[in-house]
């Protein structure tokens, strides 16, 4: 679980440099908002996970709050950025950044699947 949000994180300053670099500060901060849309209900389910791990009767359905937490606060922070930065925000680099944070955990599973047998 922490390798993924370490995953998360790296996608996150490597984008935001990227787009700093190639664009404008506007495309970076949008590219970290989506970043961080995906991220932090990320960080909340996996603390839930650890949390629930202590108790054996919530253990099974840890994993379905976590992730119902999880996609009810990214859409929520989605929202809340469109809702306080519509001025400010750049659309395709905040699709870029949630997109790429959000698919980053595959490269885990890929990893594991090509390299672990």
């Amino acid at each position: 679980m922490a390798a993924a949000i370490y995953l998360q994180l790296v996608v996150t300053v490597v984008l935001a440099a990227v787009f700093l670099v190639f664009f404008d500060a506007s495309a970076a901060e949008s590219a970290v908002l989506g970043c961080l849309s995906y991220l932090l209900p990320t960080i909340l389910a996996v603390l839930v996970l650890r949390f629930l791990r202590r108790f054996p009767k919530w253990r099974g359905n840890a994993f379905w709050v976590g992730e119902g937490l999880k996609i009810v606060l990214a859409v929520v922070l989605m929202t809340l950025v469109f809702v306080f930065y519509r001025q400010r925000i750049v659309f395709v680099p905040f699709i870029v950044g949630l997109i790429a944070v959000s698919h980053a955990v595959l490269l885990i599973f890929w990893k594991a699947r090509k390299y672990g047998q």
